[in-house]
């Protein structure tokens, strides 16, 4: 690849397309958003392949088209407070910023949240708010979200982050075993759990795995 991304992007989104994400806000910061600035050099020629890219620590990035897939099952308001699980790169958390009031981001590898910080203050992104720490345990005890988005996989969801969701707010979680794992929504509504499969796919476990916590079962 050569130092003009701008037609790796543009060749990203058209192939994001087929994969029925067809949300204009979402595709339109795919596609001016320099992926490439989120990885290190030595990975940043890889930036636009849709595969999951090694960013060190053991960790991954997902692919274009499934953070794609995930933001758009999200319905995304401008006026939602969002909490992110696992920071990774910080370009989800980035894309979240410039479609929602506040985001919220934990990550459990010091290195990882500290180069995501330091990106974050280079962007100026002023509405994301970063910790260090075990995601799976929430933000705080008294803090609660419109969204809750995990980034790896797990087996069952802590019934204490779905608790963590206002009234009609969404979380998303990928749960199962390799090879084939199922991505799903679950909406609140009262004190009840509306739960939708969106589709199949397979992606890292989360590290952030509090086995104390309470599980939602299916």
């Amino acid at each position: 690849m050569t130092s003009d991304y701008s037609t790796y992007r543009y060749n990203m989104v058209q192939f994001i397309k087929t994969w029925d994400v067809n949300d204009h806000n979402i595709l339109h910061l795919m596609e001016n958003l320099s992926r490439e600035t989120f990885f290190p050099k030595e990975t940043s020629n890889l930036s636009y392949v849709d595969a999951m890219i090694p960013i060190g620590f053991g960790q991954v990035s997902l692919e274009p088209k499934m953070i794609a897939r995930i933001l758009q099952s999200l319905n995304l308001q401008r006026d939602h407070k969002v909490l992110e699980i696992g920071t990774g790169t910080g370009y989800v958390t980035t894309l979240l910023s410039k479609l929602v009031k506040e985001v919220y981001t934990v990550e459990i590898v010091p290195e990882i949240s500290n180069n995501a910080k330091k990106l974050f203050a280079k962007l100026d992104l002023k509405n994301i708010t970063t910790k260090t720490g075990n995601g799976m345990l929430g933000w705080d005890d008294n803090t609660s979200f419109d969204i809750i988005l995990i980034t790896g996989s797990l087996f069952e969801i802590p019934v204490s982050l779905l608790n963590k969701l206002n009234q009609k707010g969404k979380l998303f979680v990928t749960i199962g075993t390799a090879p084939v794992m199922r991505a799903i929504t679950f909406t609140k509504h009262n004190n009840e759990f509306e739960k939708n499969y969106l589709f199949d796919t397979n992606i890292p476990k989360m590290q952030e795995i509090d086995n104390n916590n309470e599980r939602f079962k299916f």
